[in-house]
């Protein structure tokens, strides 16, 4: 059975919502047991997240209905954590795997932290794409992009590694080469200076070029 594995919640793909997918489409699509192969819920549970973000977004903004909604939401699932753990193996399964991730991401170096953000969200966005591609009529909000949707799924493997860190997380570090030079922690870190004492952004390289920089556990 196809089913989401990769977090959505937070994924910054865009809120407008599918043209083909109603509230009445996403409601029955929920109710009915997922089928072998099917994007149907996947794609639906896609909207869902984006109506998630939405009511988030207008929370921040300070929208008191949204944020009514979000404090019963939180109540809500605080409560009923141990009856979802008991009875959905996929829930106590990724629950866990996320709360590991977020707990060891807080206490790692700035570096280490920023990369595993970074391929957090490409494997969110590539899940998008591979979504968005199964559509009957893909949304024109979300940009093809097929380096990444042609990346393998990351796993500790030194090839599949190093494929990340050449198309995602290196790509990404030159992007904001001058946020990283100025950053109290990354842009004083020995290995990234050259000889003259310089910030070099090609010398954290070999700083990424790791399964556990990856977030990648054997």
């Amino acid at each position: 059975m196809l089913q989401v594995t990769s977090p959505t919640f937070g994924a910054r793909c865009t809120l407008q919502p599918s043209p083909s997918t109603t509230l009445d489409h996403i409601y029955s699509t929920l109710l009915k047991p997922s089928e072998p192969m099917s994007f149907e819920q996947p794609i639906a549970l896609l909207e869902v997240a984006k109506l998630n973000r939405l009511v988030f977004q207008q929370g921040l903004a300070g929208d008191p209905n949204c944020g009514f909604f979000l404090a019963e939401l939180l109540a809500f699932i605080s409560k009923n954590l141990e009856l979802l753990r008991r009875n959905n193996e996929a829930f106590r399964r990724f629950n866990a795997d996320w709360t590991r991730a977020r707990a060891t991401t807080s206490k790692q170096p700035a570096l280490r932290k920023l990369i595993h953000e970074v391929v957090s969200e490409a494997e969110r966005r590539k899940w998008f794409l591979m979504v968005h591609k199964a559509m009957a009529t893909p949304p024109h909000a979300i940009k093809p992009d097929k380096l990444l949707s042609d990346l393998p799924d990351l796993d500790p493997s030194p090839e599949v590694v190093q494929k990340w860190i050449d198309i995602v997380v290196y790509p990404h570090l030159r992007s904001i080469a001058s946020e990283l030079r100025n950053h109290p922690q990354i842009g004083n870190m020995k290995k990234a200076l050259d000889k003259n004492g310089k910030f070099q952004v090609s010398r954290l390289k070999p700083e990424a070029t790791t399964g556990t920089s990856l977030g990648v556990r054997s």
